[in-house]
Protein backbone atom coordinates (compact mmCIF):
# COMPACT_ATOMS: atom_id res chain seq x y z
CA UNK A 1 0.00 0.00 0.00
CA UNK A 2 1.16 3.42 -1.29
CA UNK A 3 1.01 5.50 1.76
CA UNK A 4 1.59 8.93 0.17
CA UNK A 5 -0.92 8.36 -2.96
CA UNK A 6 -4.01 9.41 -3.10
CA UNK A 7 -7.14 7.75 -2.97
CA UNK A 8 -8.98 8.22 -6.36
CA UNK A 9 -12.19 6.61 -7.45
CA UNK A 10 -12.65 6.86 -11.13
CA UNK A 11 -16.02 6.11 -12.43
CA UNK A 12 -16.04 5.18 -16.50
CA UNK A 13 -17.13 3.16 -19.28
CA UNK A 14 -13.90 0.97 -19.84
CA UNK A 15 -15.19 -2.70 -19.90
CA UNK A 16 -12.21 -4.05 -21.56
CA UNK A 17 -10.22 -3.74 -17.79
CA UNK A 18 -11.59 -6.95 -17.69
CA UNK A 19 -9.40 -10.29 -19.19
CA UNK A 20 -10.25 -11.48 -22.79
CA UNK A 21 -10.91 -15.32 -22.86
CA UNK A 22 -6.83 -15.90 -23.41
CA UNK A 23 -5.97 -13.55 -20.09
CA UNK A 24 -4.81 -10.76 -22.71
CA UNK A 25 -4.45 -7.55 -20.49
CA UNK A 26 -5.73 -4.13 -23.60
CA UNK A 27 -3.80 -1.05 -23.21
CA UNK A 28 -5.82 0.80 -20.68
CA UNK A 29 -5.83 -1.57 -18.89
CA UNK A 30 -2.02 -1.34 -18.81
CA UNK A 31 -1.97 2.34 -18.49
CA UNK A 32 -4.26 2.41 -15.75
CA UNK A 33 -1.92 -0.28 -13.62
CA UNK A 34 0.49 2.44 -14.31
CA UNK A 35 -1.66 5.15 -12.66
CA UNK A 36 -2.60 2.99 -9.77
CA UNK A 37 1.56 2.41 -8.70
CA UNK A 38 1.24 6.26 -7.78
CA UNK A 39 -2.16 6.08 -5.52
CA UNK A 40 -2.74 4.76 -2.51
CA UNK A 41 -6.57 3.22 -3.50
CA UNK A 42 -7.68 3.35 -6.85
CA UNK A 43 -11.10 1.62 -7.50
CA UNK A 44 -12.77 2.21 -11.02
CA UNK A 45 -16.46 1.64 -11.00
CA UNK A 46 -17.51 0.88 -14.71
CA UNK A 47 -20.92 1.28 -16.77
CA UNK A 48 -22.00 -2.02 -17.96
CA UNK A 49 -25.24 -4.27 -18.02
CA UNK A 50 -25.97 -7.97 -17.11
CA UNK A 51 -25.86 -9.04 -20.37
CA UNK A 52 -21.47 -8.47 -20.59
CA UNK A 53 -21.36 -10.84 -17.83
CA UNK A 54 -18.03 -8.92 -16.02
CA UNK A 55 -17.11 -10.55 -12.76
CA UNK A 56 -17.01 -8.23 -9.91
CA UNK A 57 -15.34 -7.28 -7.77
CA UNK A 58 -11.61 -7.46 -9.54
CA UNK A 59 -8.57 -6.98 -7.74
CA UNK A 60 -5.82 -6.10 -10.29
CA UNK A 61 -3.44 -5.24 -7.27
CA UNK A 62 -2.82 -4.07 -4.26
CA UNK A 63 -4.18 -0.88 -4.45
CA UNK A 64 -6.43 -1.27 -7.80
CA UNK A 65 -9.77 -2.63 -8.15
CA UNK A 66 -12.48 -2.63 -10.79
CA UNK A 67 -16.21 -2.69 -10.17
CA UNK A 68 -18.94 -3.11 -13.37
CA UNK A 69 -22.81 -1.86 -12.23
CA UNK A 70 -23.74 -4.80 -14.02
CA UNK A 71 -27.12 -3.39 -14.12
CA UNK A 72 -30.71 -4.06 -16.11
CA UNK A 73 -31.27 -0.52 -17.17
CA UNK A 74 -29.26 2.51 -17.77
CA UNK A 75 -31.12 4.19 -14.80
CA UNK A 76 -30.34 1.29 -12.85
CA UNK A 77 -26.75 1.71 -13.52
CA UNK A 78 -26.90 4.92 -12.75
CA UNK A 79 -28.03 4.31 -9.09
CA UNK A 80 -25.85 1.45 -8.99
CA UNK A 81 -23.28 3.50 -9.90
CA UNK A 82 -23.73 5.99 -7.12
CA UNK A 83 -24.58 3.86 -4.35
CA UNK A 84 -21.05 1.62 -5.12
CA UNK A 85 -19.20 5.26 -5.25
CA UNK A 86 -20.99 6.36 -1.87
CA UNK A 87 -20.07 3.13 -0.06
CA UNK A 88 -16.44 3.50 -1.29
CA UNK A 89 -16.30 7.14 -0.09
CA UNK A 90 -17.10 6.18 3.51
CA UNK A 91 -14.79 3.85 3.47
CA UNK A 92 -11.78 4.80 2.01
CA UNK A 93 -12.11 8.52 2.96
CA UNK A 94 -11.43 9.27 -0.71
CA UNK A 95 -9.22 12.09 -2.04
CA UNK A 96 -10.52 12.57 -5.62
CA UNK A 97 -13.41 11.55 -8.26
CA UNK A 98 -13.05 11.11 -11.41
CA UNK A 99 -15.47 10.92 -14.26
CA UNK A 100 -14.79 9.42 -17.62
CA UNK A 101 -17.27 11.94 -19.47
CA UNK A 102 -19.55 15.13 -18.14
CA UNK A 103 -22.88 13.60 -18.36
CA UNK A 104 -23.79 10.04 -17.11
CA UNK A 105 -20.91 9.42 -14.79
CA UNK A 106 -20.23 12.97 -14.62
CA UNK A 107 -23.91 13.58 -13.18
CA UNK A 108 -22.97 10.59 -10.66
CA UNK A 109 -19.57 11.98 -9.66
CA UNK A 110 -21.48 15.16 -9.09
CA UNK A 111 -23.52 14.36 -6.97
CA UNK A 112 -20.78 11.86 -5.26
CA UNK A 113 -19.06 14.89 -4.66
CA UNK A 114 -21.65 17.48 -2.91
CA UNK A 115 -22.35 14.30 -0.99
CA UNK A 116 -18.72 13.36 0.43
CA UNK A 117 -17.09 17.05 0.20
CA UNK A 118 -14.77 15.70 -2.34
CA UNK A 119 -12.78 17.48 -5.72
CA UNK A 120 -14.72 16.44 -9.09
CA UNK A 121 -12.35 16.10 -11.89
CA UNK A 122 -13.93 15.63 -15.37
CA UNK A 123 -12.66 13.96 -18.69
CA UNK A 124 -13.59 15.66 -21.73
CA UNK A 125 -13.01 12.76 -24.00
CA UNK A 126 -15.12 13.64 -27.39
CA UNK A 127 -18.32 14.21 -24.81
CA UNK A 128 -18.18 17.91 -25.06
CA UNK A 129 -21.22 19.63 -24.63
CA UNK A 130 -20.85 22.62 -25.80
CA UNK A 131 -19.67 21.08 -29.41
CA UNK A 132 -22.47 21.34 -31.43
CA UNK A 133 -21.04 18.42 -33.42
CA UNK A 134 -21.77 16.09 -30.31
CA UNK A 135 -25.01 17.63 -29.37
CA UNK A 136 -26.28 16.73 -32.69
CA UNK A 137 -25.27 13.18 -32.00
CA UNK A 138 -28.25 12.02 -30.46
CA UNK A 139 -31.40 13.68 -28.96
CA UNK A 140 -29.85 12.06 -25.72
CA UNK A 141 -26.97 14.31 -25.85
CA UNK A 142 -29.50 17.09 -26.54
CA UNK A 143 -31.38 16.89 -23.50
CA UNK A 144 -28.08 16.50 -21.50
CA UNK A 145 -26.18 19.29 -23.09
CA UNK A 146 -27.42 21.79 -20.10
CA UNK A 147 -26.48 19.64 -17.24
CA UNK A 148 -23.41 18.40 -18.49
CA UNK A 149 -22.48 22.26 -19.06
CA UNK A 150 -23.54 22.85 -15.87
CA UNK A 151 -21.09 20.05 -14.20
CA UNK A 152 -18.03 21.22 -16.11
CA UNK A 153 -18.88 24.81 -14.84
CA UNK A 154 -18.93 23.62 -11.12
CA UNK A 155 -16.04 20.89 -11.72
CA UNK A 156 -12.65 21.45 -9.36
CA UNK A 157 -10.71 20.45 -13.13
CA UNK A 158 -10.99 19.23 -16.42
CA UNK A 159 -9.11 17.09 -18.43
CA UNK A 160 -9.18 17.32 -22.28
CA UNK A 161 -7.76 15.77 -24.94
CA UNK A 162 -6.97 17.99 -27.43
CA UNK A 163 -6.50 21.92 -27.79
CA UNK A 164 -9.20 22.34 -29.99
CA UNK A 165 -11.99 21.00 -27.01
CA UNK A 166 -9.73 23.27 -24.28
CA UNK A 167 -10.52 26.45 -26.81
CA UNK A 168 -13.99 25.78 -26.99
CA UNK A 169 -13.89 25.08 -23.13
CA UNK A 170 -12.44 28.30 -22.68
CA UNK A 171 -14.99 29.92 -25.19
CA UNK A 172 -17.43 29.49 -23.09
CA UNK A 173 -16.35 30.52 -20.21
CA UNK A 174 -14.28 27.58 -17.72
CA UNK A 175 -11.51 28.78 -16.54
CA UNK A 176 -8.21 27.70 -18.50
CA UNK A 177 -6.39 27.10 -15.01
CA UNK A 178 -8.80 24.59 -14.43
CA UNK A 179 -8.25 22.52 -16.99
CA UNK A 180 -5.05 20.08 -18.23
CA UNK A 181 -4.06 19.02 -21.65
CA UNK A 182 -4.12 15.16 -21.38
CA UNK A 183 -3.86 13.42 -24.88
CA UNK A 184 -4.62 9.54 -25.05
CA UNK A 185 -0.78 7.98 -25.47
CA UNK A 186 -1.25 4.70 -26.04
CA UNK A 187 0.88 2.77 -23.45
CA UNK A 188 2.65 0.28 -25.89
CA UNK A 189 3.74 3.70 -27.96
CA UNK A 190 7.19 1.64 -29.03
CA UNK A 191 5.20 -0.50 -31.53
CA UNK A 192 4.08 2.69 -33.57
CA UNK A 193 7.81 4.14 -33.11
CA UNK A 194 9.34 1.05 -34.65
CA UNK A 195 6.44 0.15 -37.69
CA UNK A 196 7.98 -0.16 -41.11
CA UNK A 197 6.91 1.88 -44.17
CA UNK A 198 5.14 -0.36 -46.78
CA UNK A 199 4.87 0.40 -50.01
CA UNK A 200 2.79 -2.16 -51.70
CA UNK A 201 0.08 -0.96 -49.28
CA UNK A 202 1.08 2.64 -50.40
CA UNK A 203 0.67 1.75 -54.09
CA UNK A 204 -2.84 0.08 -53.18
CA UNK A 205 -4.38 2.84 -51.26
CA UNK A 206 -2.95 5.76 -53.92
CA UNK A 207 -4.55 3.44 -56.00
CA UNK A 208 -1.17 2.81 -58.21
CA UNK A 209 0.29 6.43 -57.62
CA UNK A 210 -2.83 8.02 -59.18
CA UNK A 211 -2.99 9.87 -56.00
CA UNK A 212 0.28 12.20 -54.38
CA UNK A 213 -1.06 12.10 -51.28
CA UNK A 214 -2.99 10.22 -48.64
CA UNK A 215 -4.95 11.43 -45.14
CA UNK A 216 -5.47 9.07 -42.27
CA UNK A 217 -8.28 9.15 -40.24
CA UNK A 218 -8.43 7.24 -37.26
CA UNK A 219 -12.57 7.27 -35.70
CA UNK A 220 -15.97 6.49 -35.83
CA UNK A 221 -18.28 8.35 -38.56
CA UNK A 222 -20.53 10.49 -36.85
CA UNK A 223 -21.39 13.86 -37.20
CA UNK A 224 -19.30 15.10 -33.87
CA UNK A 225 -16.04 14.14 -35.88
CA UNK A 226 -17.37 17.03 -37.75
CA UNK A 227 -15.21 14.90 -40.97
Amino acid sequence: MHSTGLKVLSLGFTRDLWEDEDGVQGDTLNRLIANSRHLSYYAVVTHSFRKHRLVTPRKINETFWTYATNAVTPIDAWWRMFRLGSRMGRQHSLDLIQTQDPFLTGSVGHCLSRQLGVPLNVCVYGSNPFDVHWRRGSWINRLGAPWARAILRSAAGIQADGTATIQSLVTNGIPEERIAYKPVVPNNLSQFFSAKRDESLRKELSADRRFDHLALFVGRFVPQKNL
